[in-house]
């Protein structure tokens, strides 16, 4: 008996298989027809997501319910969590926002003490930054182009600069065109990240900021990143589990 995890992004879809508490499996899912293999292959008995993609979140419901009776159990801002939602607009807020942080606050007891921040930085399509307070009030945050979504536009809205990637990385100030425009990319996510730590270090109750990176272009930049940012692949799958667990009784 095993849960399915799924975290749909705007790009990929991104599958964890969990016993128990466990991660036993990862993947990304290049088709939703691979459904019926994972549920038969890993005895899976019930199906969370947290999804930015409406039109994907149905054609999934709809698959897998040829293999299992009951539909998936989605995530949504009126689910039960170990957090409060202080956000002007609850009804726009992204849930896997959420489940970054609920996979941060896993790590951690569930619980932040006084003078504790918890930041997570999923780094994907978008950059988001999502940040926490005492006690376990989610606050807001920041959402910016991800890194390759800034190459990507780069290359797209000019005539003449080259698609490139954070590789092409080198030093701060660029000695060519490639070089250039690589910092200012990588800079300006690196310079956003570090602005909201000096900003919230500013705080009178900010005494310890706890930072987890996760998304597909983390890795790609954690040498940049402060040190005390911790960095784990799978934070929303983890915080998909969370809340599930939470819910599956109500």
């Amino acid at each position: 008996m095993n849960l399915l995890t799924l975290d749909i992004g705007n790009t990929n879809i991104k599958a964890g298989i969990f016993s128990n508490k466990q991660l036993e499996k990862h993947l990304i899912i290049p088709d939703i027809k691979i459904l019926k293999s994972l549920i038969s292959d890993y005895d899976i008995t019930d199906i969370a997501i947290c999804s930015v993609s409406p039109l994907m979140t149905e054609k999934i419901k709809s698959e897998s319910s040829y293999y299992i009776d009951h539909e998936p159990f989605i995530i949504n801002r009126f689910n039960k969590f170990n957090l409060e939602i202080h956000y002007k607009t609850p009804e726009t807020l992204g849930m896997d926002r959420i489940c970054s942080l609920e996979g941060g606050l896993n790590f951690i007891g569930t619980k932040l003490i006084e003078g504790q921040y918890l930041v997570t930085i999923d780094l994907g399509t978008a950059t988001t930054i999502n940040i926490l307070k005492f006690p376990n009030i989610f606050i807001g945050g920041l959402i910016a182009p991800g890194i390759q979504t800034m190459f990507n536009s780069l290359n797209k809205q000019t005539a003449q600069l080259p698609v490139l990637s954070p590789k092409d990385y080198k030093t701060l100030i660029g000695e060519n065109t490639n070089t250039s425009l690589a910092s200012g990319v990588i800079n300006s996510a690196v310079s956003l990240i570090d602005k909201v730590f000096n900003h919230l270090k500013n705080f009178s109750d900010c005494k310890r900021i706890i930072a987890y990176a996760t998304g597909g272009m983390a890795k790609s930049i954690l040498e940049y990143l402060p040190k005390n940012i911790f960095y784990d692949e799978f934070l929303v799958l983890k915080g998909i589990r969370v809340i599930y667990n939470l819910n599956k009784n109500k």
